[in-house]
């Protein structure tokens, strides 16, 4: 009994490890880029302070928002702290951070497949998973974004969340941690995540009730890692910018608090749909969208894109309906731990579906895919239950005839070895692709850092804020910061562009020195002296001048 335990938890790491492949081929390619290289565009600078500041215990909210606010909570930044600093602060450890992530993720997701449901669960997870990858596209699993970030996250949550209301108490603190990072990362997964979350924890306080005594230190340690990972935001609302107050606000009003909003989207009293809603639904879960066109789609009008993938419907629609057949033929036969897992995740994961629904039907503006990409991650969960289901069901008719079942069968084997090698060869491409040239720091924006550390006196120990006047680029106030900053000069910003920014340049405090970005047109405000930007050899569209303390 012991050897077959552990062969059975060996190939499940196996198959864990086999799927964290990808991701640390992309740690690697990364690893080996040139060091100011800013994966996926400058904008992405925004994370880059907000890893800054959490590598220094400093960050108590997430990335800005074009609403008005920030999203929940910090729990991405924190994660990325340990791995900006293994880099030397280098920017793309941004990307590294995310392709482990996923990793880590999906490696979880396939190990506690594994110990509910054997050894074959955790294989037919990981063949799953892969063909997940190769269809959605091995590179949108890495990308730094914070909507991304969700994707993978969100598939690990469903088969938590069922392994949980099943009986697995000692993931009540999993649950608890992956649950809180897909609500603090991106609003639009926030309620996705606190009612999958929180259904997971009534059904096993229902059905498990007796065991409470028993199993207080597992609730006790759920508890710890709650409070602890929603303290930042704790201290955020009652002693910093007050975030949830903004965010219960939006909820309860839907009044944008910002100019962004109006900037970026244009249609502003544009309201989703049931139907968009449905139908970009179905297109990422059915299908799993390729995630090229989740970004590259972000700023068509909602509805434009959205095509459900034909083939992938009918398959999983056929799925479900040999699931229902499997479950009618096995009716009366006793129920193993193995289906109990297999049916709860079918109904989370079918629940994560409709959720997906509501987050796209509450959407404000032009409908942008990136809203909902923890989509994604359902649609995984979504065909993993529907596989294993109906693995365990045949198991169940089998049981119910009176055959001998084993869960190596020749025909089990045969079948997912196919399976396994044609996802190989829908794999290869993934793994081979070479990423988009990630553009650099820009020569401005270094030429700006230089003029303004050029201008501060010798020893300078005070804070020194930077903001702007006309039509100014954020990106180049958030580089200019994170250079600052790198460099040990502390930073600021005035309140219009605070949510840009991390927790630690929203004050309100006087500074000692001020800088103002501006374009070649615009007057410098009064009393602000004028500073060359780089040696002359170039002309930049951003001028710079300084304004001295009284």
């Amino acid at each position: 009994m012991a050897g077959r335990r552990t062969r059975r938890q060996v190939l499940a790491a196996a198959w864990a490890a086999v799927v964290a492949l990808p991701f640390l081929r992309l740690a690697v390619v990364a690893r080996n880029l040139p060091p100011k290289s800013i994966p996926w565009g400058a904008d992405n600078f925004e994370l880059l302070v907000g890893a800054q500041s959490a590598s220094r215990l400093g960050q108590l909210t997430g990335p800005w928002s074009r609403l008005g606010f920030t999203h929940p909570g910090p729990l991405l930044a924190y994660w990325e702290a340990p791995w900006f600093l293994a880099m030397g602060e280098a920017p793309t450890s941004l990307l590294v951070a995310a392709a482990i992530l996923g990793g880590v993720c999906f490696a979880s997701l396939v190990a506690v497949v594994g110990v509910r449901m054997g050894s074959v669960g955790a294989a037919i997870a990981a063949v799953v998973v892969l063909a997940g990858l190769a269809r959605a596209d091995v590179i949108g699993f890495s990308h730094p974004w914070n909507p991304a970030a969700t994707m993978a996250a969100a598939a690990l949550l469903l088969v938590v969340a069922a392994a949980v209301s099943t009986g697995s108490v000692r993931l009540l603190p999993v649950l608890v941690l992956v649950g809180s990072f897909v609500a603090q990362t991106h609003l639009g997964a926030a309620p996705f995540a606190v009612v999958i979350t929180g259904a997971a924890l009534v059904a096993w306080l229902v059905h498990h009730r007796a065991s409470w005594r028993a199993d207080v230190r597992w609730i006790v340690a759920a508890g710890a890692v709650g409070a602890l990972v929603w303290l930042p935001v704790g201290i955020d609302q009652f002693s910093g910018t007050h975030n949830v107050s903004h965010l219960l606000g939006f909820a309860a009003s839907g009044e944008v608090r910002s100019d962004d909003f109006a900037v970026l989207d244009p249609n502003t009293d544009h309201q989703v749909g049931i139907g968009e809603a449905v139908r970009w639904t179905a297109s990422i879960t059915s299908g799993w969208q390729p995630s090229a066109s989740l970004w590259a789609g972000s700023d068509s009008v909602a509805g434009k894109d959205a095509r459900p993938d034909s083939a992938s419907l009918v398959v999983l629609v056929g799925l479900v309906g040999i699931n229902g057949w499997a479950v009618f033929r096995a009716r009366g036969a006793t129920v193993t731990p193995a289906a109990s897992f297999a049916t709860a995740l079918s109904r989370f994961a079918i629940g994560g579906a409709l959720l997906s629904v509501f987050a796209a039907w509450n959407s404000r503006g032009d409908f942008r895919p990136y809203l909902v990409a923890f989509s994604v991650g359902v649609g995984l969960a979504l065909w993993l239950a529907a596989v294993l289901t109906v693995y365990v069901a045949n198991r169940e008719v089998l049981h119910r005839a009176g055959r001998q079942v084993t869960s190596t069968t020749a025909g089990q084997v045969a079948a997912y070895a196919v399976l396994a090698v044609a996802v190989v060869l829908l794999l290869v491409p993934s793994m081979t692709h070479r990423h988009a040239a990630f553009p650099s720091v820009d020569d401005e924006s270094e030429a700006l850092q230089t003029a303004v550390e050029a201008r501060l006196p010798d020893g300078f120990d005070g804070r020194v804020e930077i903001g702007g006047q006309g039509f100014v680029q954020y990106q180049h106030i958030v580089q200019l910061v994170f250079g600052l900053e790198s460099d040990g000069v502390r930073t600021q910003v005035p309140e219009r562009f605070q949510l840009r920014v991390s927790t630690r340049q929203q004050s309100d405090a006087e500074p000692d020195i001020r800088f103002v970005l501006g374009g070649t047109t615009d007057t410098p405000p009064e009393g602000c002296e004028p500073l060359p930007v780089g040696d002359g050899t170039k002309q930049f569209g951003t001028t710079l001048c300084v304004i001295e303390p009284a």
